[in-house]
């Protein structure tokens, strides 16, 4: 268990020398996917006011100002309680409604605390270690996630595509024409030699 420890410290001051890129993971609030920040630094849990309308979350009304790093202080809507789950984890934990400009939803501190986890920014992973729950989650970047969705929109619309060609060939191979076909060009011009050649003869 020591051991562990001091790797996992080790792994993290390695990464303090390193150029930081924020973590991002998905998770299930409300029953519906969306995607989070890892943010050690921020005190409240945070949830952006049109995706708390998009997960259907209701927001009881209240009074404040936030200020996040480097950003003006920005006016508070409300709070809102709602179940959160992250692979196996569940609980229920309290979001700040507030308009947020670069990420939709943002876990700080607060569900650090009650979930007894600590992100490994090195290894790109986050441990969960409450009393009902130890698990290992992995962290994607921005850019990670952005290229996933891109490959699933991409895989999503040739399937599509497939399936109207499909479609498409389906209806013209049930088609059961009304009137016969003419007789090709070919044909015409064949029997057209066959009437001259009688006439020679």
């Amino acid at each position: 268990m020591l051991d562990e420890a001091i790797a996992a410290a080790e792994l993290i001051m390695d990464y303090s020398n390193k150029p930081k890129r924020p973590l991002v993971e998905e998770l299930t609030v409300n029953d519906k996917k969306t995607l989070r920040l890892i943010d050690t630094g921020a005190t409240h849990n945070s949830l952006d006011v049109k995706e708390a309308e998009r997960l259907g979350v209701k927001c009881i009304p209240g009074e404040g100002r936030i200020k996040s790093v480097n950003s003006e202080p920005k006016q508070i809507l409300g709070t809102t309680k709602v179940k959160v789950c992250i692979d196996n984890w569940t609980n229920e934990l309290t979001f700040i409604v507030v308009s947020i400009d670069d990420y939709k939803l943002v876990l700080g501190i607060d569900f650090f605390e009650k979930a007894l986890a600590f992100p490994m920014p090195a290894t790109k992973m986050l441990v969960i270690h409450d009393n009902r729950v130890s698990q290992v989650t992995t962290l994607m970047t921005r850019c990670e996630i952005q290229t996933l969705l891109m490959a699933t929109q991409f895989k999503e619309a040739a399937k599509e595509r497939e399936f109207l060609l499909e479609t498409v060939k389906k209806s013209f191979d049930d088609e059961t024409p009304t009137h016969p076909r003419p007789p090709s060009l070919f044909l015409k011009k064949k029997e057209w030699h066959e009437k001259v050649n009688e006439i020679r003869m």
